[in-house]
């Protein structure tokens, strides 16, 4: 897990208990952390300049990463300890949005997708299915998604573009569309 992944649970959890982005974490070098006792991988880590926030830490991939979750005067020790244990618990499990994020970008843009797809299998169509899928994919399929990747390419992007589509054109283009883009 990487740090970004981390402070991205971290941001759900305070989201989850009502704590939304009202505070600044602090840039000064730490002093000290104070690990609670009981608690395998929480503290509350003090700055010279007085201020405490709260921390979780734990190792992953060989790792030891150490996670700021919230100042102790924005959140509670009992909040910031459930958002800690949260934490704790994806790390323990392997959870890694790090890891999902580059699979996700190792795949193809829906663009290069549709490019490599006609290139594979219009050869194989009739010239009147190639001159009509042609025209539909230059209308309406180019450019639908871009900078998608085709592994992030979800119900919700299909539906916003089909509304698009309809709203535009009318339902006959749009439905046209669908058999040349989910035959893949």
């Amino acid at each position: 897990m990487t740090k970004l992944s981390l402070e991205a649970i971290v941001t759900q959890a305070l989201a989850d208990i009502g704590v939304v982005g009202c505070y600044q974490l602090p840039t000064s070098k730490p002093r000290t952390t104070t690990w609670v006792a009981g608690e395998r991988g929480f503290g509350i880590r003090h700055y010279a300049t007085g201020r405490e926030v709260y921390v979780a830490q734990t190792r992953m991939g060989g790792r030891v990463r150490t996670v700021t979750i919230a100042p102790a005067l924005v959140i509670t020790q009992y909040q910031a300890l459930t958002v800690a244990r949260r934490v704790l618990a994806y790390a323990s499990v392997g959870y890694d949005p790090a890891a999902d994020r580059q699979r996700t970008r190792s795949a193809p843009r829906f663009d290069d997708f549709l490019d490599e797809y006609w290139r594979r299998w219009s050869p194989q169509w009739k010239a009147s299915t190639q001159e009509t899928h042609a025209f539909y994919r230059r209308h309406y399929l180019d450019g639908a998604f871009p900078g998608v990747f085709i592994d992030e390419l979800n119900e919700a992007h299909v539906t916003q573009w089909f509304a698009r589509l309809n709203d535009d054109t009318g339902r006959v283009p749009a439905t046209a569309c669908l058999p040349s883009s989910t035959t893949c």
